[in-house]
């Protein structure tokens, strides 16, 4: 193009630099020495696009459908670290992934794949990564039917039998902290307890058959989600996973101005805090409904705690 695309300076005895990284081109140089003016002396050269841009993936076939798994690009010539890389399906969808060393793909349709990948340049690899993600065969997939509250601090999840197959895997997400927090394999009962779980976290439970297709042991995909809130240890829960006794309190009207009535076991605590922790009214429930009279109150916002067998709860009320 004319322009000077690179320019390095030769000290201490040096005799020789390499260049690099440069986008693919015709080029010539130029010496001159001390600053001076520029030599006449002069050659020229082409940058060709790199031939070392490879990558590998590991494709998942069926029964993990729509997992293709990690695509990972190699490539050192030229100093290149980062790459785009193109996902295209037999629909003429593209999916692109730019200036990154690796991509995960899951839950692809099934149909036919290819994969490209070239560097900024415009530079492409060699090969072109072609595969296809099969229909799943969903008669090894569990029905992952409830999770009961099982003790104070963890579930049941229970599901279907599914004939012929090896064992089951359950896997439990911890969704409020993203973390996993189990997961066990090796299942031959359709139910697995799982306890040791912390109160006020929302958890998902997921299970899977590992079975013979014919030729190895491989696993199905995995079943309906089923999410459950382990809100306080101790817990009652219905088949829904609704907690029993909390689903009974009430605390109405809310915002209020005057009064407040609030439904609870008898025999519960009732406290109302105020924002600076000052207990302003508290009693023991002695009947299923008891009113409180706020038109001595600040206007604000108060708390409202709730505290009885197996029972904490904490609601904000506004006063007006």
């Amino acid at each position: 193009s004319g322009d000077t695309a690179w320019t390095s300076f030769l000290v201490n005895g040096d005799t020789s630099r390499i260049l690099q990284n440069r986008m693919p081109g015709d080029y010539e140089y130029y010496i001159s020495e001390n600053g001076g003016s520029r030599s006449s002396c002069n050659d020229q050269f082409s940058v060709n696009c790199a031939t070392d841009i490879v990558y590998v993936y590991n494709a998942f076939q069926a029964p993990e459908l729509g997992r293709l798994g990690r695509v990972r690009v190699f490539g050192t010539q030229g100093g290149k670290r980062l790459y785009d890389i193109f996902l295209v399906s037999d629909m003429g969808d593209t999916t692109a992934a730019l200036n990154v060393r690796q991509r995960n793909y899951t839950d692809l349709p099934a149909g036919s794949y290819q994969l490209y990948v070239q560097d900024d340049f415009g530079c492409a690899a060699d090969s072109v990564g072609q595969f296809t993600i099969n229909s799943l065969d969903t008669a090894w997939i569990p029905n992952l039917i409830n999770a009961p509250n099982n003790s104070p601090n963890g579930f049941r999840p229970t599901w279907n039998s599914v004939p012929g197959i090896i064992n089951y895997q359950l896997r439990v997400l911890n969704v409020t902290d993203g973390t996993l927090e189990a997961f066990i394999t090796g299942i031959t009962d359709t139910m697995r307890a799982v306890t040791g779980l912390t109160a006020g976290k929302l958890y998902r439970f997921n299970v899977r058959s590992r079975y013979n297709n014919g030729t190895a042991n491989v696993n199905s995909a995995y079943s309906n989600p089923v999410s459950r809130n382990l809100t306080i240890a101790g817990n009652k829960q219905d088949g829904n996973g609704i907690n029993q006794e909390t689903a009974a309190l009430k605390v109405y009207p809310n915002p209020t101005r005057e009064v407040l009535f609030v439904q609870a076991p008898v025999g519960s605590a009732i406290k109302i805090v105020d924002l600076n922790g000052r207990v302003v009214a508290e009693r023991i429930a002695a009947n299923a409904e008891e009113l409180f009279s706020l038109s001595a109150f600040a206007d604000g916002v108060y708390l409202v705690q709730i505290v009885g067998n197996n029972i904490n709860h904490l609601e904000r009320v506004v006063k007006h």
